[in-house]
């Protein structure tokens, strides 16, 4: 067997005939090139030059690769040495540790029949017990039963006795009365027996479960051991690199500042779902423009129909125009909740640093000048600054806190709410004071506030070639990406880039108005028609396709309507997709390909620019024939991007279900009804119970002025 020393010397010997054969090989080229240049020397003012010069180069060329070929020769020796001394070094060393492998891996087994006993036994005693159980609540509802008929025996001896109408009545309104509650309380052991099934089933699906958790852990170990045994490999990626990357999500999931975003804007579901109602019904089932209800059933605006529509307008503008005030509110409540500071003062130093940098206006109303906030400032475009402020504002509202000389101690005769709200007062005002300042400052020496700076950060890749491929793919990244960390993409960008693709579309219905043909691509109509779809109704329909978890299916069946009309704000928050590691790729990678294919399609012939302006909430396969004014092209081209999105959404569904399966989360929908049961008496039943019993036991009843 060849040892360590005998191939470091043969290795050293090879290095060193590589390193002076390469040294050979560089005097010997030397001579050679210097010889031809002697050559070349002779031609120089001859017509055959060239040709001698590049003969001369091939001659070198050949040369070349003759000398190199000794060298390749001593590198391939080398590399057959350093496989054969690996090879047998492997060998030798599992051979060495097989027996310390067999022993691990003969524990591990061990260890898993142990706890596959152990777990048994849980198993077994808890189902002895459920049968123990169930024969005593049997027994007892056998003896309830046998109550029962004696009771109706006693009751028909004495009926048939009885020639009084109200007697008789009495006497059988009491046995129904005493029959009943023994029905009641074999109802109540049945349903006992069935709740205590329930409850058996769940443990022992608990107990399987941890049983299956404990033994894959065993197995993992056992397959990393057999696999170990390769001592000079570089496995670098030997462990689950999907069990890394769950652990790595879920304690980023669990960040207290991601937390934070995450649910604050869960929070503001509601706002979200009732604006997305009103938008639906404005824009769509009331609109008298191309591509709304009213439009095609021939109905005319008028000033009722306004008026009607102005009530969800000022629904939609308390909702959807306050989302970043409410925003900073919901976010800064949510980590102060964390840092365990109160909620509600949190959330409320969260909205005064966010109002901070809410630019003022002054007005002349009357001649008398007021200052005004424009609720737009309010909206969806500030939700990034709502984030900043909230999370900041309570960073440094924490810090404040934690030093005790900043406190107002009051005395112990002071209530407690009373004796906080002192303690905060100096907090409150240091914060407050530093945003203020800091607002200040932005705008007295560069002209911006925040809202704007962030804006113009956001933008400026956006600046140049807007309507190219290249700009379909900034635009779509950005847009995702930041309705991936929660921001409305479209908002945020659409000041940007919403001059520009009006502008074209105009231009296009000049062109077709003119008889030539539209030329700009990349408009709004575009964007909405061809991949706005990939964050509304193509998730919903891959849900609602391949999802087997519950709250997933429930949460896609409410967001249905609202998504075939482009609103995806319920399927976004409520799954939600957003900061979320799985659905977040497949919303940014559908987005993309159906801009990029979309694009090339169109640029390549196969359908047309569009050149109708068709409301945003047109849904997005017939967007873009009506756009189109009826092509079919454009129809089928958008029925294959849907089909797209919906494929590269599934593999992605897929493993949703799958992480739902091995973390096995309890999915909750909360009902909104109450079932309340009461057992009424009646004479009606009464009479039908006594009905009963006169026919199984041939007995007359006693009616009103009658008697036997």
């Amino acid at each position: 067997m060849m040892n360590k020393e005998i191939y470091q010397e043969k290795k050293k010997k090879i290095l060193f005939q590589i390193k002076s054969l390469e040294k050979e090989n560089k005097k010997s080229f030397l001579k050679e090139k210097i010889e031809e240049n002697k050559i070349l020397q002779k031609f120089k003012n001859s017509d055959n030059y060239k040709k001698e010069k590049f003969e001369s180069q091939n001659r070198l060329k050949d040369f070349k690769l003759r000398l190199s070929k000794k060298e390749s020769l001593l590198k391939i020796e080398l590399k057959n040495l350093k496989s054969e001394y690996r090879y047998k070094i492997n060998k030798n060393w599992k051979e060495e540790n097989k027996n310390k492998h067999e022993s691990k891996i003969a524990d591990l087994n061990s260890k898993i029949q142990k706890i596959n006993l152990l777990y048994d036994e849980k198993i077994n005693s808890i189902l002895n017990k459920n049968e123990n159980f169930k024969k005593k609540q049997k027994q007892i509802f056998n003896q309830n039963i046998e109550k029962i008929n004696n009771l109706e025996n006693e009751f028909i001896e004495n009926y048939k006795n009885e020639t009084k109408y109200y007697s008789s009545l009495k006497l059988n309104l009491e046995n129904y009365k005493n029959v009943t509650k023994i029905k009641a309380k074999n109802r109540l052991i049945k349903k006992q027996l069935r709740n205590k099934e329930d409850l058996i089933n769940k443990k022992i699906s608990s107990i399987r479960d941890k049983l299956s958790i404990k033994v894959a852990k065993l197995n993992e170990k056992i397959e990393d051991i057999k696999q170990s045994n390769k001592p000079l490999t570089k496995n670098y990626f030997t462990k689950d690199l999907t069990n890394k990357m769950n652990r790595g999500i879920s304690k980023l999931d669990q960040q207290r500042h991601m937390y934070s975003i995450k649910m604050g804007l869960i929070y503001l579901m509601p706002l979200t779902l009732v604006a997305a109602f009103w938008i639906l019904f404005n824009n769509v089932i009331l609109s008298t423009s191309q591509g709304g209800l009213l439009y095609y059933l021939g109905v005319q605006d008028s000033e009722g129909l306004q008026n009607f529509k102005s009530i969800g307008a000022s629904v939609q503008q308390a909702t959807l125009g306050i989302m970043g005030l409410a925003l900073a509110f919901t976010i800064s409540a949510t980590l102060g909740d964390r840092y365990h500071l109160g909620k509600i003062e949190s959330g409320v130093l969260g909205v005064t640093c966010f109002m901070l940098f809410v630019p003022l206006f002054t007005v002349s109303i009357n001649d008398a000048g007021m200052t005004v906030i424009n609720f737009e400032e309010l909206g969806s475009g500030s939700m990034f600054l709502a984030i900043i402020t909230g999370l900041l504002s309570i960073e440094l509202y924490k810090f404040c806190l934690d030093r005790e000389w900043l406190k107002i101690k009051m005395p112990k005769q002071i209530p407690t709410a009373v004796a906080k709200s002192f303690n905060v007062v100096i907090p409150f005002f240091l914060v407050s004071f530093f945003f203020a300042s800091f607002s200040f400052s932005l705008i007295y020496f560069s002209g911006y506030n925040l809202k704007e700076i962030i804006t113009i950060a956001v933008s400026k890749p956006l600046d140049s070639g807007i309507e190219s491929l290249s700009g379909v793919i900034i635009i779509r990244l950005i847009c995702d990406g930041l309705w991936v960390m929660g921001i409305h993409g479209q908002n945020m960008i659409g000041p940007i880039v919403s001059p520009t693709y009006v502008q074209h579309l105009t231009e296009n219905a000049q062109l077709v108005a003119q008889g030539l043909e539209p030329k700009w691509i990349v408009t709004s109509t575009f964007m909405d028609s061809y991949t706005l779809q990939s964050c509304n109704i193509i998730p919903v329909i891959a849900v609602l396709l391949f999802s087997k978890r519950k709250d997933f299916v429930t949460i896609a069946t409410i967001s249905l309507i609202p998504a075939i009309f482009n609103i995806s704000e319920p399927m976004l928050f409520g799954l939600p997709i957003i900061l979320n590691p799985i659905l977040s790729i497949p919303l940014i990678l559908s987005s993309l390909l159906q801009g990029i294919f979309g694009y090339l399609a169109i640029s390549g012939g196969f359908g047309i620019p569009l050149y109708i302006i068709t409301p945003w909430t047109t849904p997005g396969i017939i967007g873009p024939w009506l756009a189109s004014g009826g092509d079919f092209n454009n129809l089928l081209l958008a029925l294959m991007l849907f089909g797209l999105g919906v494929v590269i959404y599934c593999p992605f569904i897929l493993i949703s279900n799958i992480q739902a399966s091995n973390y096995n989360p309890e999915v909750i929908i909360a009902r909104f009804t109450k079932i309340t049961r009461k057992v009424n008496l009646r004479d009606k039943e009464a009479e039908e119970y006594l009905n009963e019993l006169s026919e199984k036991n041939n007995f007359n009843v006693v009616k009103n002025k009658d008697v036997k």
